[in-house]
């Protein structure tokens, strides 16, 4: 008897260690799925409302059918509002979510909600098929990955050798509007599709996987490209033992990589390791995880959560998720995991953890409970964000801006350098440090009719007791002098720094041919302005000015009675012989002119504008003739 209480005891001595996982805090009851999804989830994507884009390999979600992609409310309840119709004809296996809320699909598969579109989608917020998103006869096979940049180019890989009928090896970018980037030179790419990408501070793109070649060279499993494509030998991550399948780039641009990966460069490094920003180890950062790791996600404050197919990490009992210290110790303030691989894991606003895979039970350890949940569950997450107060440096301005502007011309002030501290941002101000409040943020756009200063501040902050601040001069150009003095020699500009151009007001403005002197002496009484342009290219205009002219005539002009208005056609009397006909318009501009004029009867004027003009004539015995139209 007493034999049999020591087994007892023993048994659930092993039982209690084996339940006590390390793992995210408790299940959250109040997220109902129902029964959730029937095939595996492979992609959860949070948008800016909140709701969920699940997508996968699943036809149903809680019993309705789904194919391969649903939205969910917050509740878990399903969102009617998303069009996705049929779905996707076959399975997702990768996604990324655009700062517009689009989500990019990437799978194997030949249409969406019925439409005809092969292995790569852009859905709208809608849930509708974004045809902006031309990806042409797309990839000839399976999209594996996708990442977008920094810059919003989309890079995918996988098992295609083709993208829109152009060869790809294992990996091809994309312009937004998914045409190929013709600017990315991969040359012969790798010779396995990579699995995946991360981007550093610096803008250069690391790409990760399991190949062992890049443009023919011999580089295995992650290596270092610049924007255009060209390897980066100042990057070496050396030898590593496995394939690199998921990656984060850390903000201080180190580098988490995770997989199966079992040793870099000799050193023991089972399936996570953390890298310098050169891609050499970082031996302050060790963990010990038995298994694949299919997702990891970077916290706030620091730490990773990490999951898989493992059931051990450090030598401790786990359930495929558990969450690291910043240097890979484990954190034993969480306890839940499920009965089968996680492929995805998103995290909420409100820090609470998604996670989607292929398991269908998710278990409790501590308050013990199991929930069936099938394929997408939602974990209760809290943690503390420390932010350090860091007092500001002073903001360093673009200076490449213009020197002299025009009035109102807009011009873009940019901040691209200094720092305002942690959780704040550049405030700026017009005329005077904490003046006239205009913005916040990077830069200001701003149009002005006079020279203006401009002030951008951190304002007091941490330990500050002045503020940090630098102060940008906008010149306009505001010295034209637009008046213009009427003399007995015509209008007079009185500007002496600007170029000259006459406009007639009574003809919209039209200019005077040839007439860009300071002086204007018109020709025929009417109104007049002149178009003031100065060293910085910059345009005014006067006000419109009357002029009379005063003729004193000593030929004696007759009459020639034509008939007006005129609509098309000047009908000339039959009973003189003209020798000279001239049609000249109201600003003075000979619009007509006949030297020959013995047998003309008429003049069209249907190409001329409606106004006032004058016809002069001289017949065959010298009189002359002259006559006030109105072209209509």
């Amino acid at each position: 008897m007493k034999k049999h209480q020591i087994l007892l005891l023993i048994i659930i001595s092993v039982f209690t260690v084996k339940s006590s996982y390390a793992q995210l805090l408790f299940i959250d009851t109040t997220f109902q799925i129902g029964t959730g999804a029937n095939s595996s989830v492979n992609k959860i994507d949070i948008q800016s409302t909140g709701k969920l884009i699940v997508s996968g390999e699943f036809q149903t979600f809680k019993g309705v059918s789904h194919k391969r992609i649903v939205r969910l409310l917050q509740s878990g309840a399903i969102d009617p509002s998303f069009l996705s119709g049929v779905g996707l004809e076959g399975p997702v296996r990768s996604s990324a979510l655009q700062a517009d809320d689009k989500l990019i699909v990437g799978g194997l598969f030949n249409s969406y909600n019925g439409t005809s579109i092969k292995n790569l989608a852009r859905i709208n917020v809608n849930g509708s098929l974004d045809s902006s998103f031309n990806v042409g006869s797309g990839p000839n096979n399976e999209v594996t990955e996708i990442f977008i940049q920094k810059d919003g180019k989309i890079i995918i890989s996988g098992f295609f050798s083709r993208y829109n009928n152009i060869i790809f090896s294992g990996f091809a970018r994309l312009n937004t509007n998914g045409s190929i980037d013709t600017t990315f030179k991969i040359g012969t790419g790798t010779n396995v599709g990579p699995e995946c990408f991360g981007q550093q501070s610096n803008q250069k793109i690391l790409i990760g996987g399991s190949f062992l070649r890049y443009k023919g060279l011999n580089i295995a499993k992650l290596f270092r490209v610049d924007l255009n494509g060209n390897l980066d030998t100042n990057f070496n991550a050396g030898i590593i033992a496995g394939t690199v399948t998921e990656m984060i780039v850390l903000p201080n641009d180190k580098i988490i990589i995770a997989g199966s990966f079992t040793a870099i460069n000799g050193s023991m490094a089972n399936r996570i390791a953390r890298l310098n920003a050169d891609g050499s180890l970082d031996t302050s950062f060790f963990a010990n995880i038995s298994a694949r790791i299919r997702d990891i996600h970077l916290q706030k404050d620091g730490k990773l959560i990490v999951a898989g197919d493992f059931t051990s990490v450090n030598g401790q009992t786990v359930q495929r998720i558990v969450r690291l210290n910043t240097n890979g110790t484990l954190d034993n303030t969480i306890y839940a995991g499920t009965n089968g691989s996680i492929n995805d894991i998103a995290e909420q606003a409100d820090k609470n953890i998604l996670i989607g895979g292929s398991f269908t039970q998710t278990n409790q350890s501590k308050e013990p409970l199991v929930n069936t949940t099938n394929r997408i569950t939602r974990l209760e997450n809290t943690y503390t964000v420390v932010v350090p107060c860091v007092s500001a440096t002073a903001p360093i301005l673009d200076t490449t801006a213009s020197e002299v502007l025009c009035m109102l011309e807009p011009q873009t002030i940019t901040v691209i350098g200094g720092s305002p501290n942690s959780g704040s941002s550049w405030l700026w101000f017009k005329d005077s440090l904490n003046g006239t409040f205009i913005d916040s943020g990077l830069s200001i756009t701003v149009a002005e009719q006079k020279t203006t200063q401009f002030f951008v501040t951190a304002g007091l902050t941490c330990s500050d007791t002045v503020a940090k601040f630098a102060t940008y001069t906008l010149n306009v150009s505001d010295t034209i002098d637009t008046e213009v003095l009427v003399n007995p020699n015509g209008l007079f500009a009185r500007d002496t720094l600007s170029t000259y151009q006459w406009h007639s007001c009574d003809s919209a403005l039209m200019p005077m041919l040839g007439e860009t002197g300071q002086l204007f002496t018109p020709n025929q009484t009417g109104t007049y302005a002149v178009v003031l342009t100065n060293k910085f290219g910059c345009l005014d205009t006067s006000i419109c000015m009357m002029y009379t002219v005063l003729i004193q005539s000593t030929q004696n002009f007759k009459k020639l009675q034509i008939a007006n208005p005129v609509v098309s056609t000047i009908y000339l009397p039959r009973d003189i012989n003209f020798l000279e006909l001239e049609l000249i318009s109201a600003w003075g501009q000979v619009v007509y002119k006949n030297t020959h004029a013995f047998e003309t009867s008429s003049i069209d004027v249907r190409n001329l504008p409606t106004g006032i003009y004058f016809l002069r004539a001289k017949d065959n015995k010298n009189k002359l003739y002259s006559e006030k139209i109105l072209i209509q």
